[in-house]
């Protein structure tokens, strides 16, 4: 038996399968899906539930058509605080970065109490949209 260690590709886990030569990546909630979730009307794409594409639990996943699939997206993606330096002055600074529509969005902050205001800010709002 041999265990494969998935990988982050595009923001949600896969693992390389190789078949008589040929590789393929599928991802872990695509295989997770196609394995034990019954999909009897045929429909194309898998979706987490809580919108968190790293929980690949079977009770986050389902099948969905993609027309669909637009009412469980989220506008504003998790949120990081990382200690690192200010590209424009070299200055160390906190940096919180987080995705919004699609798009990653980055603020300096001096001080940490301050960056860690924004990410539970971000967080809040991400539980109220999806709670909608």
């Amino acid at each position: 038996m041999k265990f494969l260690k998935p990988k982050v590709r595009k923001d949600v886990l896969a693992v390389r399968l190789t078949n008589n030569g040929k590789i393929s990546e599928p991802t872990v909630h695509g295989l997770m899906a196609s394995t034990y979730l019954p999909n009897p009307l045929d429909k194309k794409q898998v979706i987490h539930i809580n919108g968190n594409r790293k929980d690949n639990r079977l009770s986050n996943i389902q099948w969905k058509e993609p027309r669909k699939y637009e009412k469980y997206k989220t506008p504003i993606g998790h949120g990081s605080v990382k200690w690192m330096k200010n590209h424009t002055n070299q200055q160390k600074r906190w940096m919180v970065r987080w995705s919004m529509n699609g798009r990653c969005k980055t603020k300096m902050y001096l001080h940490h109490d301050d960056a860690e205001r924004h990410r539970r800010l971000l967080y809040f709002l991400r539980q109220y949209i999806i709670k909608r």
